[in-house]
């Protein structure tokens, strides 16, 4: 990439101001940001001089600045990600854990981070999750809150107590915490969610996502009585949500928003990604069958490669 220009950079400081109104001081930004607190002041304030742009792209990065491009990927709003957002939205409103188990490709991560970043300054909080333990994902869910557990904090309770005092103080303003592929977490983390759940009931919401596996592994567990299973199963009762899939209309909705209006080429889109036939329940009690896929990823790859082909033509 070349040199940050004044406009990049001007970019990068509103997104710090944003963040800094979500986690409420710019120290958390800094934590967020995994740098130093002097630095971060010495950029919002103009007075950074050291020569290069590490510093700036790593904040970029972490508060997820992109330069502008004439082919960036537009989001389209499909009918599951009004799904999701109506499940964000009720999971806010009204302080509901929810879970959200389908399968990979599915469609779940873009609209939960696009919701996310929406709503980052009404007190909506995103992690995404990797293989962690107990201890790494407390540390890396204080980060994205932007508590500083670098000194005096060692043990996970007293972590676990940090995380809730945030979310109570924050209660006025119904929080709501977005957990991504949480299926990859070990079971020691997943129960980070029971103490969570018992000191901030009606006052905190919290969805989370994943694969199949997040179902499957919960109520194997709760049949073969593994610890915490039964608790964390209860707390977000006990019913997973599943999404609908990708139609041919939605598929157009996403070749549409970039730049593909070829409706022959958008139904051969939609037929490389191996839809099947799925029965939905209607209003009413009746049952319709519609054609959907759910490898995503995939479509964005035909959109993508088709884009690069008009660039070079």
């Amino acid at each position: 990439m070349t040199k940050l220009t004044n406009e990049h950079k001007q970019e990068i400081i509103n997104l710090i101001k944003n963040k800094e109104e979500q986690l409420g001081s710019l120290r958390g930004v800094a934590t967020f940001c995994n740098m130093s607190p002097a630095t971060l002041s010495l950029i919002v304030q103009d007075k950074y001089v050291t020569k290069g742009d590490d510093a700036w792209l790593q904040i970029g990065n972490a508060l997820g600045w992109k330069p502008t491009s004439s082919n960036q990927w537009v989001i389209a709003e499909t009918t599951d990600y009004k799904n999701v957002a109506k499940i964000v939205a009720d999971a806010k409103e009204h302080s509901l854990f929810l879970p959200i188990s389908d399968i990979a490709g599915s469609g779940k991560t873009t609209p939960l981070k696009d919701i996310a970043e929406k709503h980052k300054t009404n007190a909506v909080f995103y992690l995404n999750c990797m293989d962690w333990g107990k201890r790494e994902f407390l540390e890396k869910l204080c980060q994205a809150l932007g508590i500083d557990v670098s000194r005096g904090y060692k043990t996970s309770n007293a972590m676990i107590e940090l995380l809730i005092d945030f979310f109570q103080q924050r209660s006025l303003h119904k929080p709501l915490l977005i957990v991504d592929e949480a299926d990859k977490l070990k079971d020691a983390a997943k129960r980070i969610f029971i103490p969570l759940y018992n000191s901030c009931e009606d006052m905190l919401g919290v969805v989370i996502a994943g694969t199949e596996n997040l179902e499957e592994e919960i109520k194997k567990g709760v049949r073969h009585k593994k610890k915490g299973y039964d608790e964390f199963d209860s707390r977000f009762g006990r019913k997973y949500i599943k999404l609908i899939g990708c139609t041919l209309k939605d598929a157009t909705l996403i070749c549409n928003a970039n730049g593909i209006d070829d409706e022959a080429l958008i139904k051969d889109f939609f037929e490389q990604c191996n839809p099947v036939r799925k029965v939905i329940k209607m209003r009413g009690g009746t049952e319709s069958v519609i054609r959907v896929t759910h490898d995503l990823r995939r479509l964005k790859r035909l959109v993508k490669r088709e884009q690069l082909k008009s660039i070079l033509n």
